[in-house]
C-alpha cells in the first residue's frame, strides 16, 4: 500500500496493520463508530460509508482493540488510491493495489468497489477492447490533424504576411472589396 504523503509508493501494508497499538484520540469528532481515528480519517470514512456502504459490513469481525488502527490504514489505502493517476499506472502497480483490496477483504471490508474501479481500468488501459482501441486509433488521428492544421495555419499567416508585405495593409480590402477601394476619399 502507498504512504499517504507519497501516492506513488505501494509498498504492502499488511505487517503495520497488524502491528499497530489503537492510538488515543482525544477529538471526539475524529470518531467513527466508537473508534479514534482522527478527523481526516472520520471524513474519508464517513464518505465511504455513504457511497458504499457495503464496505464495512463486516466491522464487527475485526477486534475492536485493532478497530482503530485498521481504520487508518484502510484510510491511508483509500486515499492513496484516490489520489493516483492512471496514466501513470502500470501492471504491477495495479497488480499491488489488488494485492492490498486482497488483505482488506480477507481482514472483513468489502472493497468490490475499488476491485471493480481497477478492473476498469485494466481493460481500457491494457485491454484489446475494439471500442478501446478504435478511441486509441481515433486519438492518434485527431493529433496528426492537429499538427497539419497548425502546419497549414502557421504557412497561411506567412503568407499572410508576405502579400501585407508586398502589397500593403489594405490587399484583404482591395481583392475582396470594389475596385476603387481607398483610390479617392470619400467615395
Amino acid at each position: 500500500m502507498c504512504d499517504a504523503d507519497n501516492p506513488q509508493d505501494t509498498s504492502s501494508v499488511i505487517p503495520t496493520v497488524l502491528d499497530h497499538q489503537p492510538a488515543i484520540i482525544e477529538d471526539p469528532e475524529g470518531l467513527w463508530r466508537g473508534n479514534p481515528v482522527g478527523r481526516l480519517e472520520q471524513e474519508m470514512l464517513q464518505a465511504v460509508q455513504d457511497r458504499y456502504p457495503q464496505t464495512f459490513q463486516r466491522l464487527d469481525s475485526i477486534p475492536k482493540q485493532f478497530q482503530p488502527s485498521t481504520l487508518k490504514q484502510l484510510h491511508v489505502f483509500i486515499k492513496c488510491f484516490m489520489q493516483k493517476f492512471v496514466h501513470q499506472l502500470d501492471d504491477d502497480e495495479l497488480i499491488s493495489l489488488e494485492m492490498d483490496i486482497d488483505f482488506f477483504e480477507r481482514i472483513g471490508f468489502d472493497l468490490s468497489w475499488a476491485r471493480n474501479r481497477l478492473h476498469m481500468v485494466r481493460d481500457l488501459k491494457f485491454g484489446n477492447d475494439p471500442l478501446r482501441l478504435e478511441l486509441v486509433e481515433a486519438t492518434s488521428r485527431i493529433e496528426r490533424a492537429q499538427v497539419e492544421y497548425d502546419k497549414a495555419t502557421d504557412a497561411r499567416n506567412k503568407t499572410l504576411h508576405e502579400m501585407a508585405y508586398k502589397y500593403g495593409n489594405d490587399y484583404n480590402d482591395v481583392l475582396n472589396g470594389e475596385l476603387g477601394f481607398g483610390m479617392l476619399h470619400g467615395y
